[in-house]
């Protein structure tokens, strides 16, 4: 990570809104970057001077019992009929009602009852990884051509051992790798180039036994093909055109089950 991009991650870096990757990135960046370091600590002394107490405003003491008393006489009526308890277990199991409604929807729209994300959602989530490595010029964890570099960086980060194929022959460079988030598991992203094209190979490993054939499918105007071979999810991502990165899928599928029948 470069000090363009970790400038323009430490806001919300600070307001804890980026994912456990991007917060690890930039937190090595920041104890081996002194500048950047320096402009986390005046982001966060701002937030201190804006804190301060002299800088609010508070209601004098007389409006504000005023305020508190007429609440009080809105509301009196209320607590004469209702008993105090009851309202408090009323609104208990109504928050819980909400969040058991909220878990069970997330559920079923990631699941679809079959307890592993839908197809099309995975679709949606691989192109915002895609798109996101694109739009923050954050392409590259490890860039080298070299497999034997590529493979090896992956090693503690991931728990298990990316396929990285050797595809130059075929007129796709390897450009090196990526460490992503994919339905809240750490996922390995290995990038190839096709002269301006980057195409991106989203894998993590699963639990299934059986392997399935290429699908393919569109998103947001990019190309995506996926299977499941050799205890391993794969998701191709480009805006190649569909014919080329189909001859890239299916020649990354055999060689792949080469690999491992080897």
């Amino acid at each position: 990570m470069n000090c363009d991009q970790a400038r323009l991650l430490l806001h919300p870096y600070l307001d804890g809104q980026l994912d456990v990757v991007e917060s690890h990135r930039i937190g090595e960046h920041l104890a081996e970057c002194p500048a950047c370091e320096e402009s986390r600590a005046r982001i966060q002394d701002l937030g201190r001077l804006l804190a301060k107490s002299d800088l609010r405003f508070y209601a004098p003491s007389a409006l504000s019992h005023r305020v508190r008393s007429a609440l009080a006489e809105v509301d009196r009526p209320a607590r004469r009929a209702e008993p105090q308890h009851g309202r408090r277990l009323l609104t208990t199991l109504a928050v819980a009602a909400v969040v058991l409604l909220a878990v069970i929807a997330f559920g079923i729209g990631r699941s679809g009852w079959i307890g592993a994300p839908s197809d099309k959602l995975l679709a949606s989530d691989v192109t915002e990884a895609h798109i996101r490595s694109l739009l923050a010029n954050h392409l590259l964890d490890v860039p080298s051509s070299d497999q034997h570099t590529v493979k090896p960086w992956f090693i503690g980060k991931v728990d298990f051992a990316p396929p990285v194929v050797d595809l130059a022959d075929q007129g796709f460079v390897l450009a090196g790798g990526l460490l992503d988030v994919l339905d809240l598991h750490p996922v390995a992203a290995l990038i190839y180039r096709r002269k301006q094209h980057v195409i991106n190979v989203f894998v993590w490993p699963t639990s299934q036994t059986s392997d399935s054939q290429i699908t393919e499918s569109t998103s947001r105007g990019y190309s995506l093909f996926h299977w499941t071979a050799a205890g391993r999810v794969c998701w191709v991502i480009s805006d190649l055109n569909a014919n080329d990165l189909r001859d890239f899928a299916a020649t990354f599928q055999k060689r792949l089950e080469h690999a491992t029948a080897g």
